[in-house]
């Protein structure tokens, strides 16, 4: 007898298999960085966890292998893990050790699927949870570190969310929705014609097949149900979106992701100008029940998981790979800098926007850490010191910015303002830091640039041998650069030399 890989399987080659360990180990670097701690989960899991949180799902309706063990158990290899990873923090009370709770995953994921390209019945999700209280400052967070990532896995994408809000809410909407729907029922296709029957009316607007249909378009739109709490949410998102030059981001309204526990935010990410049918790499979103629902305490969390395998195909595709190959294992693997803002801060908005920014530039490599939990900032200030920061960001109840720099004992005072127009995080540090706080092998300025930088830094580069030995990481010598604004002289870099 022949044997053949069971249909929906993969076999990983040398190049194949070496390019996909790259990628969870990119992106355990990167999870680690911004503070989520590392779990795995079982592989089997009894059935009801998933019939209990997405039945009315595909996944938990036709999807699941489930079987009878030997002891007449009904099991199922688990077909998602945020469901997985919820019955392990309840049931080994990971919440008690504190109020905010960072994990991330990697494993194997089973569902029973049609295969083709990007679509597996077996394959490997990449995912974080962030519990704790929600606030649009964690949801910010969380896709801060997905971009992050496509940054570094080199993927230009599409960036979808919505904001669904909650179950009273939603309940209003389903329910002109059904009444609007029901007069296109026969032109609906036969899963989203059960849809209507069973009440799961949400899930037509993200059918693969009818979402496409110009009534299905032109449906009631949730937004129109919004709350003021809902609204304000929202703007804040795109406030803190906003601000990061270069981001492209839509508001669809179509976004509603397949799985029943989601509520708030949800957001999906697709390889930009993908011809595959099979295009979304990432997806994710908050859920507020589903902790209290399997008997645990009453809390939120956000996260997202990537689908490794569609990336890893994608990269193969493209061969982008071959090039960025040896850079995808340069991410630092220390918590370098720990920021914290006081509760009553009217700039704190100001203040994670700053962070947020400075999170997303590629060409920071150091880790950026954002305390939510630390109700003052001695709790904050000894948290930061365990964890071997290099330095500690504080935004005061007043208002005032100050540095404290664990590693060459200084302190710097700061006005957020100023910090916050120019982004220029880079001068509140030692000059010292610049020896690692950017990745040489990622980041190389134009001569323009560096010029740039370097008169945003003049306040610390006053000292020539600083500036020279900067301007040297980069590979740069003297005369590879003109500062046109004349306050550091090129005849500087002479006197740099002795």
């Amino acid at each position: 007898m022949k044997y053949q890989r069971v249909k929906g399987t993969q076999d990983y080659g040398v190049e194949k298999a070496f390019l996909k360990d790259a990628v969870e180990s990119l992106f355990l670097k990167e999870v680690r960085l911004h503070g989520f701690e590392y779990v795995e989960l079982p592989t089997l899991e009894h059935a009801q966890l998933f019939r209990s949180t997405v039945a009315q799902s595909d996944i938990g309706n036709k999807e699941m292998y489930e079987f009878l063990d030997k002891s007449q158990r009904e099991l199922c290899l688990r077909p998602e893990m945020t469901a997985n990873f919820v019955r392990a923090f309840v049931q080994n009370k990971w919440h008690a050790a504190s109020a905010e709770n960072k994990y991330a995953y990697v494993g194997k994921v089973f569902r029973y699927e049609r295969p083709q390209k990007g679509r597996y019945r077996e394959f490997t999700q990449a995912g974080v949870e962030f519990v704790g209280k929600a606030d649009f400052f964690k949801d910010l967070y969380v896709i801060t570190l997905v971009l992050r990532l496509l940054a570094k896995l080199h993927i230009k994408y599409t960036l979808k969310l919505n904001y669904i809000s909650n179950k009273e809410t939603r309940k209003k909407y389903e329910e002109t929705l059904h009444k609007y729907l029901l007069e296109y029922k026969d032109q609906l296709s036969e899963s989203s014609q059960k849809r209507l029957e069973t009440g799961n009316v949400f899930r037509v607007l993200d059918d693969k097949e009818d979402s496409q249909k110009d009534f299905v378009k032109n449906a009631p739109k949730l937004s129109d149900f919004y709350s003021e709490e809902d609204k304000e949410y929202v703007k804040n998102i795109k406030r803190g979106l906003d601000t990061y030059h270069g981001l492209e981001y839509q508001f669809d309204e179509q976004v509603v992701r397949g799985l029943d526990y989601y509520d708030d935010l949800v957001f999906e990410v697709s390889i930009k100008d993908s011809k595959a049918a099979q295009d979304v790499i990432i997806g994710g979103g908050r859920y507020s029940n589903l902790i209290k629902d399997l008997e645990g305490p009453e809390t939120s969390s956000i996260g997202f998981a990537m689908g490794v395998d569609r990336v890893v195909d994608y990269l193969m595709d493209q061969e982008v790979y071959k090039e960025h190959l040896d850079k995808l294992e340069t991410a630092h693997s220390e918590n370098e800098y720990y920021f914290w803002a006081h509760p009553e801060a009217s700039y704190k908005l100001n203040f994670f926007v700053w962070f947020f920014n400075l999170q997303l530039n590629e060409h920071i490599s150091s880790s950026l850490l954002f305390d939510y939990d630390s109700p003052n900032r001695n709790k904050a200030f000894e948290k930061a010191k365990k964890l071997n920061s290099k330095a500690f960001v504080t935004l005061e109840e007043d208002n005032s910015l100050t540095v404290y720099d664990f590693k060459y004992g200084t302190k710097k005072d700061a006005d957020l303002k100023e910090q916050y127009h120019h982004l220029d995080f880079t001068s509140l540090l030692d000059s010292r830091h610049f020896d690692n706080l950017f990745d040489s092998n990622l980041f190389k300025p134009s001569p323009k640039e560096l010029m740039c930088m370097c008169s945003a830094f003049r306040n610390r580069f006053g000292d020539s041998k600083a500036l020279l030995k900067f301007a040297k990481q980069f590979h740069y010598s003297e005369d590879d650069v003109y500062f046109s604004d004349q306050k550091i002289k090129k005849s500087k870099w002479k006197s740099a030399k002795s």
